[in-house]
């Protein structure tokens, strides 16, 4: 798989990139669903995440991830 990625970032003992379009690859340790695929399952490739787009940022910890969509909408808060 070839990801053209414009930021990457790691967690704890994951990775996370986000492309030119917003979308979201994560790969790694899953224990406590911090790669955010639904499932607690190891990636040791980059999987896509479909739940979420049109994000800007993004940032992980020992167990979490945290991603910052491009444009948010108030009425959600």
């Amino acid at each position: 798989m070839n990801i053209n990625t414009e930021k990457n970032t790691v967690g704890y003992d994951h990775s996370l990139a986000v492309d030119s379009k917003g979308n979201v690859y994560v790969w790694g340790a899953n224990a406590s669903g911090q790669l955010g695929d639904g499932t607690t399952t190891n990636r040791t490739s980059p999987v896509l995440l479909t739940s979420i787009s049109d994000v800007s940022s993004i940032t992980g910890g020992t167990s979490y991830t945290i991603a910052l969509k491009s444009e948010v909408d108030p009425t959600n808060l």
